[in-house]
Formats: structure tokens, C-alpha cells, sequence
């Protein structure tokens, strides 16, 4: 099923965010929120930093891995900031993405609804 704005029921934009630095990773936000209708979702992933300094309290290794996976990530996420920014840019999170839970293998993955007003 597709939005009146042409774009699928639900997104699913996977780490777009944590590919781009914070401030770039905003306005990417800002601009998905401009481009979609009110009550449109979208289902995203970030690496869960709070996790990766876990398990480098732990001594567990791979923490340096985790969090920069090889280069790919420019941003660093937790469940506060991702809740903040979704909210700066005009999304309310729903819940998990998948199942009853936030984190999954290291990863936030959350479910946000554009909210009904004008977007920043």
C-alpha cells in the first residue's frame, strides 16, 4: 500500500542515520519528515552505543568494531538521543521495529509515525 504522497505504507531506512554525521543525520530526518505525509512510518536501525561501551566495561573486544563498523558509521546512538532527534524532526516512536523489544544484537531498532504538524 502506498501514501497519498507516493512513497510505501511503511520505510524502512535501515542505518541512513548512523551513516551520516549528527548534524547531516537531522536534516536528513527534517527532509524525510517534509517529504511524507501525517501518520506515514518508517522503520530505521542504529548501532546501540550504549551496548558497545558494555561490552567494552566487559573487556569482551570488538568494541572499537561495533561502534565505528570498519568506518561505516559517522554518528554515535543511543535510545535518548534517537528518541530526541526522531521528536526535533517531526516523528513520534511507536515502538520497536519488530517484536516487544528496543535492542536486538547490539541494535536500536525502533518504529517512528510522522506526527500531525508542521515539521521544523
Amino acid at each position: 500500500m502506498e501514501y497519498a504522497s507516493g512513497l510505501p505504507e511503511r520505510m524502512d531506512i535501515g542505518y541512513a542515520i548512523a551513516e551520516r554525521s549528527t548534524e547531516d543525520a537531522v536534516q536528513y530526518l527534517r527532509d524525510l519528515a517534509r517529504g511524507m505525509a501525517d501518520g506515514e512510518t518508517m522503520d530505521l536501525r542504529v548501532p546501540d552505543f550504549d551496548h558497545t561501551v558494555a561490552i567494552y566495561a566487559n573487556h569482551s573486544g570488538g568494541a572499537e568494531q561495533h561502534a565505528l563498523a570498519g568506518g561505516r558509521f559517522k554518528s554515535i546512538w543511543n535510545r535518548t538521543k534517537l528518541v530526541r532527534a526522531l521528536d526535533a524532526c517531526g516523528f513520534g516512536v511507536t515502538g520497536p521495529a519488530s517484536g516487544t523489544s528496543w535492542t536486538e544484537d547490539g541494535e536500536i531498532r525502533v518504529r517512528a509515525r510522522k506526527y500531525a504538524r508542521p515539521t521544523p
